[in-house]
């Protein structure tokens, strides 16, 4: 289940918590006095209209309004019968006359209400829908995997989320522009909820060098590959490690990389992280004249791949671009409207076309035999990405000082090495995100090799001060203490307030007092 608060892994990385990198729209929302303005608006019209019909509910989101309309009876009294849906979708082009700075959509029937119609409304108010505000929808929050994402927004205003793991894969197809605002939104997804040891993603493709701003974060495997030779290369590369890994399922007699990690979880090994591929290539001239030297690899990544824990974001200009062999396989797709027009006719569910002007793609699974499904997308701010990228980059910087500060000290060996982009690198554990300050590490490891009748106290504030945290793994792996005397040591640290009270099972380093280690040491001429 995703967590929009900070979540830290089995191998102690820790993500960002959603609100520091997708900050709250201002004005988001339209208010209740336009609303109820709008509602009376229409009202009136549609009365005037002879086709009276009450709102009965209006669901606002930051892009537009959906109004809930019950018809109500016209006539004389013998002859009294409810307003038709048809009638209400024609006199909304009174609506439309009077108010030509409204943009509106008909829904003919409301799937929750089969006695009541929608009718969709924008402005020039209205802004594109954020990130931030489907990741806090219910749907996203109940969503079961950290590989959710969102889809987009129906046109009844429901959120729809995928799992990448079930999907497999997904071809993303439009405009070069259209591919990256989608491409942007999934990968940001992914690395809001996903640590480094539990995904790692790579670009593949001339068209996912506009992604180079991702090159250096600790999720990327390597450099954005552009040209056929290398990109087939990697490629065949991916083919060979999904090969080598339905191996091992083999030997473990498992059949998925959930499973796969279980085992190796109770072995104390670090897990396998799926791998997300990004393969912006298809609508490239130098990649359409040399399909034997990557078709193959990349069609066996999408019949085997999904199953060990390796996706493909297939993006092209149009789904035509995709070779044969490919396009059978790939199922699950997000097409933009401009890229298939000609999927509006196959919409179902009594949208009328003036609705789908608030859709900007429709969501085609092929598997599961459904009508395409037209969404609203969702945008992310530059500046987002650029703090989402900053929090990683900074976690791999502060991996690698730590790393350096235990090769020089000998300390102990808590932190292992940063793990590179090698597949066989061993995903490794970042530090907290509670730092000491420069100096507190020489002076924890003179407390550590100064014996005195509290030398056991004093190596565990110097161990506290380093790590800016204690628990009960830390005590007994450096000191060797039992749980029990563990426990004991951290409940007399309490008392000297040198940590945070409480009974969780790891308490926050606050101050070293009256100990050598101290600043006020410092001070008095000791180092």
């Amino acid at each position: 289940m995703p967590q929009l608060l900070s979540r830290r892994d089995d191998n102690g990385w820790l993500t960002p918590a959603m609100a520091d990198i997708l900050r709250q729209a201002t004005g988001s929302l339209p208010g209740e006095d336009s609303v109820r303005a709008q509602i009376a608006e229409i009202q009136r019209i549609l009365s005037e209209q002879d086709t009276p019909a009450r709102i009965v509910d209006a669901r606002p989101i930051a892009s537009r309004v959906l109004f809930i309309a019950r018809p109500e009876l016209v006539g004389k009294r013998s002859a009294r019968r409810p307003v038709t849906p048809a009638e209400i979708r024609r006199s909304l082009g009174a609506v439309a006359d009077q108010h030509p700075e409204w943009t509106l959509g008909f829904i003919q029937q409301m799937p929750d209400d089969d006695e009541s119609v929608g009718i969709l409304l924008r402005t020039e108010q209205h802004q594109p829908l954020r990130l931030r505000q489907v990741l806090v929808s219910n749907a996203f929050i109940h969503s079961v995997s950290t590989l959710s994402w969102v889809a987009g927004v129906t046109i009844e205003q429901q959120v729809v989320v995928r799992d990448l793991a079930l999907l497999g894969h997904l071809l993303i197809a439009g405009s070069e522009t259209a591919r990256q605002h989608i491409v942007r939104t999934i990968l940001v997804t992914l690395m809001l909820f996903n640590t480094p040891a539990e995904l790692r993603f790579t670009l593949v493709g001339t068209g996912s060098t506009v992604y180079g701003d991702l090159v250096g974060i600790p999720h990327m495997l390597g450099r954005v590959v552009e040209d056929p030779a290398h990109g087939a290369r990697l490629l065949d590369g991916m083919s060979k490690e999904v090969q080598r890994r339905w191996q091992w399922f083999q030997e473990r007699e498992v059949n998925a990389l959930p499973a796969y990690n279980e085992l190796l979880q109770r072995t104390n090994q670090p897990p396998l992280p799926r791998i997300v591929i990004l393969l912006d290539a298809f609508s490239d001239e130098d990649w359409i004249n040399n399909p034997d030297r990557w078709v193959e690899p990349t069609y066996d990544l999408l019949v085997n791949g999904a199953r060990v824990g390796v996706h493909l974001l297939c993006a092209a200009a149009q789904p035509e671009h995709i070779p044969e062999p490919l396009a059978g396989v790939l199922e699950s797709q997000i097409i933009m409207r401009s890229a298939r027009p000609d999927l509006a006719a196959a919409v179902k569910g009594g949208i009328h076309s003036s609705a789908l002007r608030f859709a900007d793609a429709f969501l085609v699974e092929n598997q599961r035999g459904a009508a395409p499904l037209p969404v609203e997308l969702c945008t992310v701010a530059p500046e987002e990405i650029q703090r989402l990228v900053a929090y990683w980059r900074g976690v791999a910087v502060q991996r690698a000082r730590e790393m350096t500060s235990r090769e020089r000290t000998g300390l102990t060996d808590l932190l292992p090495e940063l793990a590179g982009s090698d597949l066989a690198d061993r995903p490794a554990t970042p530090p907290l995100p509670t730092r000491t300050r420069a100096g507190t590490l020489v002076r924890a490891t003179q407390a550590l090799a100064s014996p005195n009748e509290n030398v056991v106290l004093q190596r565990a504030q110097a161990l506290a001060a380093y790590l800016g945290w204690i628990g009960i793994g830390p005590l007994h792996d450096v000191l060797g203490l039992s749980p029990g005397e563990a426990r004991a040591i951290m409940a007399a640290l309490q008392n000297l307030e040198v940590v945070e009270t409480g009974d969780g099972p790891v308490l926050r380093f606050v101050r070293l007092a009256e100990s050598p280690l101290s600043p006020e040491g410092e001070a008095n001429g000791e180092s």
